[in-house]
């Protein structure tokens, strides 16, 4: 963290903030940090959408977990969406499934 506050390009920055919160499982964090990613612009990067989708279904907030995956325009990524949304839907359909 030390190092990463010494980046003076601010898109890096949160990349790498990113990558931080999502080794160490921090998702809320993650989750915190949109504005900043909006105002950056990094919301356009189709990774960055996956990465808050994701963070959004581990913290059981599936209405914005689906938001952000849902604007997904990278072939591949979309495909890996598509397992979050089969388990967003057995979550809310079996809601002890996922607790």
């Amino acid at each position: 963290m030390q190092l990463n506050r010494r980046i003076p390009d601010q898109q890096e920055k949160f990349r790498q903030r990113l990558g931080i919160d999502i080794y160490t499982e921090d998702y809320e964090s993650l989750v915190a940090k949109l504005p900043a990613l909006k105002r950056y612009g990094l919301m356009e990067d189709d990774h960055i959408k996956y990465a808050v989708g994701y963070a959004y279904f581990v913290n059981g907030d599936y209405t914005n977990a689906k938001r952000y995956l849902q604007s997904i325009t990278d072939a591949q990524l979309f495909r890996k969406a598509s397992h979050i949304f089969q388990h967003i839907e057995t979550c809310q359909n079996e809601l002890f499934t996922c607790y």
